[in-house]
């Protein structure tokens, strides 16, 4: 669409105008800027709690690796940092099942020239933390069943 007087854009399937803010510009032929600067606005997204936003832009700079083309070395580390940043978001989202999804699709990506030894412990270390923190929750969810239950029979004897 075009830019409205208020600074809308026009976008097939949303009701109302989409401001140009969060738009991000598409780069056609320039896959490693886009793919860097959506990976930025995922930071930032991850930074500021935006879970579900943070692993959108995450998943599109894997889309956008999917087809570097001439700059597919660079992309491919742009996409393991993107998967990465995913699962962390995932994480933050408390959706384990997709943290470890997204863990073990780094897992599984090719490794770095160079760099395989940092790569597999950067997984492992972001596996052993879903886990820890997914303990955490469990740990946590526990205590409060108990205490509510005993708000509940406290409350039931009155």
């Amino acid at each position: 669409g075009e830019g409205g007087a208020g600074g809308g854009w026009e976008v097939e399937g949303e009701e109302e105008p989409v401001l140009s803010r969060r738009l991000l510009p598409l780069m056609a032929g320039a896959t490693a800027l886009q793919s860097a600067l959506y990976l930025n606005a995922a930071r930032c997204s991850l930074l500021s709690g935006a879970w579900a936003a943070a692993m959108a832009r995450a998943e599109r700079v894997v889309c956008i690796a999917a087809h570097a083309g001439d700059a597919a070395e660079r992309c491919a580390s742009l996409r393991r940092t993107a998967i990465a940043l995913s699962s962390r978001a995932a994480l933050g989202g408390r959706r384990f099942r997709l943290a470890v999804t997204h863990a073990a699709a780094l897992v599984a990506s090719p490794l770095p020239a160079g760099g395989e030894a940092a790569a597999l412990r950067e997984a492992r270390s972001l596996l052993r933390e879903i886990e820890r923190r997914r303990l955490e929750v469990r740990r946590s969810n526990r205590r409060l069943a108990r205490e509510v239950s005993a708000w509940v029979d406290e409350a039931m004897r009155q």
